[in-house]
């Protein structure tokens, strides 16, 4: 298994999931229990996807 290429998969999943989120958060009602939970768990996947593809530039530039 290449890492590199299990790690762009993982990022791609992970922005998939983000899109379908951002969609049924935008279907549910404002309040709706189910949205609050999404909406705040979104963030904390966006910053954990950010934070990953940080990394992974810093490994492509050293090399």
């Amino acid at each position: 298994m290449d890492p590199v290429q299990d790690l762009a998969e993982v990022l791609s999943l992970e922005r998939r999931l983000v899109a379908q989120m951002q969609q049924l958060i935008g279907e549910l009602p404002e309040g709706n229990a189910y949205r609050l939970v999404l909406e705040r768990h979104i963030g904390k996947l966006e910053q954990a996807i950010d934070q990953l593809e940080a990394l992974h530039r810093e490994d492509e530039e050293a090399g």
